[in-house]
């Protein structure tokens, strides 16, 4: 019996992007662009998952990025967290700095680091 595929799902509800970012092999797309599912249950989870985020009075929080993983990626699912959490940080520090052409910069070094 072949293994299933298990599929991750990264939401960050509060960015948003109008196009895909690269953080070291990790891409993280508009909640829009739904080209990095290919698997029909891929996005069929996505599309369920996507609209369980809300602000408070229940507004609907439509569009925000994400960053999927599939089991059969070639990245494991640990270096896949650990690099979301990498990139959330940098979000952050980028956020409090206000200054938005340090995460692309940081982006850009980082996407030919270390795989």
């Amino acid at each position: 019996m072949p293994e299933q595929e298990i599929f991750t799902f990264a939401f960050f509800p509060y960015l948003k992007t109008s196009e895909p970012i690269r953080y070291r092999n990790i891409i993280i797309r508009s909640s829009e662009d739904t080209s990095d599912l290919s698997s029909i249950d891929a996005s069929k989870h996505f599309a369920i998952l996507r609209k369980m985020f809300f602000l408070q009075d229940f507004v609907r929080i439509d569009k925000m990025t994400y960053a999927f993983h599939s089991s059969k990626d070639e990245l494991d699912y640990l270096n896949f967290s650990r690099r979301l959490l990498e990139f959330q940080k940098e979000a952050w520090q980028t956020k409090k700095s206000k200054n938005v052409g340090n995460l692309k910069q940081n982006e850009k070094s980082c996407s030919s680091g270390l795989g």
